[in-house]
């Protein structure tokens, strides 16, 4: 079996897979693991998340993933919500808690996705393309879209299901990196600062937490983002750095290095409400897993459930999988 994309839904699903005795293969075309559960280093060699590292379970199921994880020592609670958790040194510790023993083979980018008569046939920019009965896809469903249809499959799709994945739409993010020279005043315990002023900003981050120099991740509204889609990165980082010392009143001076980053698909705005999204092709099965098919597992769009919608889907395409094998 083949998973593309080593974000949470093709992790949890290979991981469950794993787990089953069955040996799937994750492919991604980054250099690491995680897809929204993200970590940049800058120059000082230390982590700066800027992917999701809030969470609030909704579901028994993620809420015993995050117990797990707590038990690792990679999240910890904190005082925002009724029970609500964040990464502790760097959100890329749980996607690699979930890689732990995967066949996950990084640098691999897809560029189409066909079907050969007798098996899938995965394309790659680099290397010999991988074969399997049973293709998972995880990235956004319009890079998913565009993999098949490069490969010829998009119209072999059923009609429903075609139609729900283009109805498929996302909210961009913006988040902004700042190392600073001194230890800011302004945040809570939890190292987590909402923003209600209806700014541009809509919270700030803490990355130290043990009482060194501030390391901050400025997350830019959705609307923000939206607004800002085309702007210059430049521009962008201006503004979300002074939302940031409007809230927190360090001078400019106290910056010594900053970092934007842009999601084009940081959030399910319209999830898939359609068929089925599991294809039989020639004998072969396709399925379709990420944030944006978490509409019948319960979880809502809104709020810190962007990582559990995904993790969920995962867990669900591995037991259609496991299904289909037993």
């Amino acid at each position: 079996m083949l998973v593309v994309g080593a974000g949470a839904a093709g992790l949890a699903a290979a991981r469950t897979l794993a787990d089953r005795g069955l040996s799937p293969t994750v492919v991604d075309k980054a250099r690491g693991v995680g897809g929204r559960i993200a970590t940049r280093r800058l120059s000082d060699g230390l982590p700066y998340d800027h992917g999701a590292t809030l969470f609030e379970p909704v579901t028994d199921a993620f809420r015993r993933r995050l117990l797990s994880w707590e038990a690792e020592g990679l999240v910890e609670r904190i005082g925002v919500g009724e029970e609500t958790f964040r990464a502790r040194g760097g959100a890329t510790a749980l996607a690699r808690s979930l890689a732990s023993g995967l066949d996950v083979r990084l640098g691999a980018k897809a560029t189409a996705l066909a079907h050969d008569g007798a098996a899938f046939r995965l394309d790659l920019e680099e290397g010999e393309p991988l074969r399997a009965g049973v293709v998972l896809l995880t990235p956004p469903v319009p890079q998913s879209l565009d993999l098949l249809a490069q490969g010829g499959l998009a119209e072999r799709l059923p009609a429903g299901l075609a139609a729900g994945l283009r109805r498929v739409a996302y909210a961009a993010g913006v988040v902004l990196l700042l190392r600073l020279d001194r230890r800011v005043d302004g945040l809570p315990p939890s190292g987590i600062r909402i923003l209600r002023d209806g700014g541009l900003a809509s919270r700030i981050v803490e990355n130290e937490r043990l009482g060194g120099t501030s390391r901050l991740s400025v997350y830019g509204r959705e609307t923000f983002a939206a607004a800002r889609r085309d702007a210059p990165d430049e521009g962008v980082a201006a503004e979300l750095e002074e939302a940031a010392r409007a809230a927190l009143g360090f001078p400019p001076a106290a910056v010594l290095e900053r970092s934007l980053k842009r999601w084009r698909y940081a959030r399910a705005e319209q999830p898939f409400a359609g068929d089925d999204p599991v294809v039989a092709v020639g004998g072969s099965r396709l399925l379709f897993a990420g944030e944006a098919f978490g509409d019948e597992l319960g979880v809502p769009t809104a709020g810190n459930t962007g990582l559990e919608r995904a993790y969920l889907s995962g867990l669900l395409a591995a037991g259609r999988v496991a299904g289909f094998r037993g």
